[in-house]
């Protein structure tokens, strides 16, 4: 390495021309900004209409799910019902609702089984 001041070695020395003027290169180096300026703004805004695009569909599924019947209400395991529970349900369900807690469970099970197939 050259320990000279001359200003073409220092610059050549950092892999810029050494022809080239300190103008040039300032210009250069302008352009490039400009240029990363405008990708960075291009993509600021494709992620702005991305973010407003799924906000929109977020509000139509919160609407959507506000709106919306539900079909059945989920019940609780038939371990943690008490008896006159259980025999609401069999009521509900068309099961003979006499018995004891673990009959009325026992005839339950195979129903709702079959009900969430």
């Amino acid at each position: 390495m050259t320990k000279s001041t001359d200003e073409s070695v220092v610059l050549f020395e950092f892999g810029v021309d050494p022809v080239r003027t300190m103008t040039e290169v300032e210009d250069e180096t302008k352009k490039r900004d400009e240029e990363a300026r405008a990708d960075d703004s291009a993509f600021v805004e494709s992620v702005v209409s991305l973010t407003a695009e799924q906000a929109q569909e977020e509000d139509e599924e919160k609407v959507v799910k506000e709106t919306a019947v539900p079909t059945q209400t989920k019940t609780p395991p038939l371990s943690k019902m008490k008896k006159a529970e259980l025999v609401a349900l069999c009521e509900e369900l068309g099961v003979d609702s006499t018995g004891t807690v673990p009959a009325l469970r026992g005839r339950l099970g195979p129903v709702l089984r079959a009900r969430a197939e």
